[in-house]
């Protein structure tokens, strides 16, 4: 049976993809349902691969596993409250509300760090807050893809790990980045760079098999459906 799921990346991406979580959020029938497009259970379990994956790189215990777990996902939690509590009192400045979001997860990322490092060393707790700091809803998406296509679960937490590990873009990923953002426009198809995606492609290559590795280039390199609709699908066919 398939697993179901759950330096800092750029400030301005990790912002925008909150922001649009919360209108998410807030549109009518999803008052009951978890940050991004997942349930509140199935985002849990997302998050929980992604903490138990650092917790096998590192070689955690298994009591600070689960500490380390339960860190990542209130402070998680905690910050999408914060944030669709900002969208709702949010004025006509929009700078001002983005710097607010910006301190918002700044703030996070420190308790966390903060909270980490009573069970963690200092290495231990930089990995960490590098990885998980960034609360990436791309990482989310990108666990939930790996989720369903990998059956056995230590080779899930090592690819988890792989995504993990290049969530933090070089210089030229995230110009590659900005490039892509301004064809697509807003946050409509935030990805890896192409340079970054081929790397990924290549380590996860050697944990794989050739029919998992098509069934992950198949859902990673298709553009992201976010905002838009039907109608944001015609728009991108129409530039195709």
């Amino acid at each position: 049976m398939k697993t179901v799921v759950g330096s800092t990346v750029g400030m301005g991406l990790c912002i925008g993809i909150l922001v649009w979580a919360v209108q998410t959020a807030a549109q009518p029938g999803a008052e009951a349902r978890g940050p991004r497009q997942f349930d509140p259970e199935v985002q849990k379990t997302i998050w929980k691969l992604q903490t138990d994956s650092l917790s096998s790189a590192l070689g955690l215990s298994a009591e600070a596993a689960i500490q380390l777990a339960t860190a990542y996902q209130t402070t998680r939690q905690s910050l999408f409250e914060s944030m669709r509590a900002s969208m709702q009192d949010r004025g006509g400045d929009r700078e001002a509300f983005m710097q607010k979001m910006q301190q918002s997860r700044e703030e996070a990322k420190q308790t966390f760090a903060k909270e980490i490092a009573a069970f963690l060393n200092q290495e231990q707790t930089e990995k960490a807050t590098e990885m998980l700091g960034s609360f990436s809803s791309f990482y989310d998406r990108m666990t939930q893809s790996l989720s369903e296509i990998v059956e056995d679960r230590k080779v899930l937490l090592q690819t988890v790990s792989v995504v993990g590990t290049h969530l933090i873009p070089k210089k030229e990923a995230q110009e590659g980045q900005a490039e892509s953002q301004g064809e697509r426009g807003g946050m409509r198809g935030w990805r890896w760079s192409p340079e970054v995606k081929e790397k990924v492609d290549a380590e996860l290559a050697k944990l794989l098999t050739e029919e998992q590795l098509a069934k992950w280039k198949e859902a990673t390199n298709r553009p992201v459906r976010q905002r838009g609709g039907e109608q944001g699908d015609r728009e991108r066919g129409n530039r195709q």
